[in-house]
């Protein structure tokens, strides 16, 4: 049997957890007899080889705004048409969905007779906003609706809520006759929202509807789905994990009453990760003894205002550190007595959190989405109220005035699971979907 993957990017350019998880579910597919290569949207068209996997960069082009929120890319998927043919999958994954992995692909996947899975990795595959927090704050249910969704989109984009829910009723055909007169500009983008909005929830609606397997990695995915009319009967569970290593599962480390508090931060130096939130709670905690060190990867103009931002603080407790190899992250996070989490929205997993739990330490993270199903208060973590200061204050200051908090959530600390477990159940998927396919090794000693 032979998959082909699509994430959102790929080594060796930077890379987030839905990456990490692809090349690991490829590495433990492998073990299984089922070959794995990778494919991803890029401005290029080339083949290559990464840590004995086979990738493909399609190429993209420059969309309409109707495509970029609708169909998607009309290049790329033409793109891909040709990564398709020389692969030849009996099976394609798609682990991201954006303009160049969008329903033009998934329709020309479909076209071709092979059936397609789909892994709902992150909140932006149907929150246009991109967080699932209303207006910024509240946790959204998820469910598509034109006129809430738009308002909420706008208001993303800097306008007040008033003019956001106004521009928002604006009727789709209206915003329809102004992109055929091709009128331009910021303002006329914002007079489109609800005609824009309706083709994105039209486009999740068409993956939802002809993607032959889904997979939600946290109950809140598997909920949002089945919200918007997803039938059941293709969704299956499978939660995130960590690749097999004999470094899983650390025992905790016994640590004097006395000693600092040293504190890991690991993502994206981005506001929806809460880093702002984490600076500031530190601003207002006095004690040397608290450290906090950030391993932040900056991939954008506003991940440079951050890294200011610390640099400005001239606060020695806290360190600017370059982003380890994730094969390095278990024995990194091994150092410290706990790792902070205080994402601003819904986050899938994150992986990160099962990273810490193998090293042994307890998370202090956002009481929301996946943090907060693989959390639990007061066991192997502190869930913390997400946007609010004082409660992340009070969080450290707990850490710091209660001796034996840090070594009894430690104790609490559950197994992680693994990747070959996911292996297992994505062959089993994969098997349901393509029953007639022998494993690649069957094929390949089979007589010519």
């Amino acid at each position: 049997m032979k998959t082909l993957h699509l994430p959102f990017c790929f080594y060796p350019d930077p890379v987030g957890g839905t990456e990490i998880y692809v090349e690991a579910l490829a590495v433990c597919l492998r073990k299984l007899d089922v070959e794995a290569e990778v494919a991803v949207p890029a401005t290029d068209q080339r083949s290559y080889r990464y840590n004995d996997l086979t990738v493909h960069r399609f190429e993209t082009g420059t969309p309409s705004l109707a495509d970029l929120y609708g169909p998607g890319d009309p290049v790329a998927a033409r793109s891909f048409a040709k990564v398709l043919e020389s692969c030849a999958p009996d099976v394609v994954h798609l682990h991201s969905w954006t303009t160049g992995v969008s329903l033009r692909l998934l329709r020309t996947v479909k076209a071709a007779g092979i059936p397609v899975v789909f892994t709902y990795h992150t909140p932006t595959v149907t929150c246009a906003r991109g967080t699932l927090l209303r207006w910024g704050s509240e946790q959204c249910d998820g469910d598509l609706k034109s006129a809430p969704c738009a308002a909420c989109m706008l208001n993303g984009k800097g306008l007040s809520r008033a003019l956001s829910t106004a521009l928002a009723s604006i009727p789709v055909a209206v915003g329809k006759r102004v992109g055929e007169l091709r009128l331009n500009g910021k303002l006329m983008t914002a007079v489109r929202a609800s005609e824009l909005i309706q083709l994105h929830h039209d486009a999740v609606k068409g993956l939802f509807a002809e993607a032959d397997a889904i997979v939600a990695v946290s109950n809140w995915v598997y909920d949002l789905i089945v919200r918007n009319g997803t039938d059941k009967s293709k969704l299956t569970i499978s939660r995130h994990a960590l690749r097999d290593s004999a470094e899983l599962n650390h025992p905790a480390q016994p640590r004097r009453a006395d000693e600092d508090i040293r504190i890991a931060f690991v993502g994206r130096l981005a506001r929806e990760k809460g880093i702002d939130i984490l600076l500031e709670a530190m601003r207002r905690i006095a004690s040397p003894r608290l450290k906090l060190d950030i391993f932040g990867l900056a991939v954008d103009s506003e991940a440079e205002s951050l890294k200011q931002s610390v640099v400005n603080a001239g606060d020695r407790r806290i360190r600017l550190l370059p982003p380890f190899p994730n094969a390095n992250a278990i024995s990194e996070l091994g150092a410290y007595d706990c790792l902070a989490v205080p994402s601003q929205w819904l986050e899938t997993g994150p992986l990160v959190v099962l990273e810490a739990f193998a090293a042994g330490i307890p998370i202090v993270g956002s009481n929301l989405g996946g943090i907060a199903e693989l959390v639990e208060d007061e066991k192997n973590g502190l869930l913390v109220e997400p946007a609010s200061i004082e409660a992340w204050v009070t969080a450290f200051n707990r850490l710091l005035t209660e001796p034996g908090l840090l070594s009894r959530l430690r104790l609490g600390i559950p197994k992680v699971r693994t990747m070959d477990q996911v292996a297992v159940e994505m062959l089993a998927l994969y098997r349901r979907l393509a029953p007639s396919v022998l494993p690649f090794t069957a094929l390949e000693e089979r007589p010519q």
